[in-house]
């Protein structure tokens, strides 16, 4: 009979990268082998929307920062402080890997404790749902999200920001950003750059 503890680390990754956190730490006690590929397990996508607190501990205690590629945090309704107490309980500045960010309701004082310490990381993919509308962003988040836009890694980005916050954000001159969303109260702006990067694909839906 086949052991399950013989089971090659690889084909355990490859399972992991099926499955959510929240199974993989299930699964985590109920084997060693897989209580030791959850703790080396380096391709971890984190969605903490309506998550229960108990599991939003437990990742925030046992999941290595570094070990995760995509994040999406919410403060809604139905996870109420849940961003501010990712700030406090959780190692951002650890968050060297991450490819994927999805900020939803935030709030400008979360929003930039989050991007500083993603200056120098490698996104693919940021997406921010702007709480305080009738606001204007302070200078160092303006500067934090400039800085992140110009990344040459960055591909994709939706921001729902209200116009006149963007009247204030300096798009780089150079971006390798391929498709572009920008939400406002009248309608969606969406902006596609063509393959050959000469033109743009520009539509407006209500």
């Amino acid at each position: 009979m086949y052991s399950i503890e013989k089971l090659p680390n690889e084909i355990i990754y490859r399972i992991y990268d099926y499955i959510d956190v929240c199974s993989i730490i299930n699964l985590s006690y109920t084997s060693r082998i897989f209580y030791y590929c959850r703790n080396n397990y380096n391709s971890y996508k984190i969605n903490f929307e309506s998550i229960s607190k108990v599991y939003f501990d437990l990742i925030c205690r046992i999941i290595y920062p570094e070990n995760i590629i995509s994040l999406k945090l919410f403060d809604n309704d139905n996870t109420p402080g849940q961003i501010k107490s990712f700030i406090k309980n959780f190692q951002i500045n650890k968050l060297k890997r991450l490819k994927y960010l999805k900020l939803n309701i935030i709030n400008e004082n979360d929003l930039e404790s989050i991007l500083k310490h993603i200056i120098n990381n490698r996104l693919n993919y940021l997406e921010i749902e702007y709480r305080q509308y009738f606001t204007i962003l302070n200078q160092s988040t303006i500067f934090i999200l400039q800085n992140i836009l110009s990344y040459k890694t960055l591909q994709e980005v939706n921001l729902d920001m209200r116009f006149y916050q963007n009247d204030f954000i300096q798009w780089p001159q150079s971006t390798h950003i391929q498709y572009l969303t920008l939400f406002n109260s009248i309608g969606v702006l969406s902006i596609e750059v063509s393959k050959d990067k000469e033109r743009f694909i520009t539509t407006f839906r209500k």
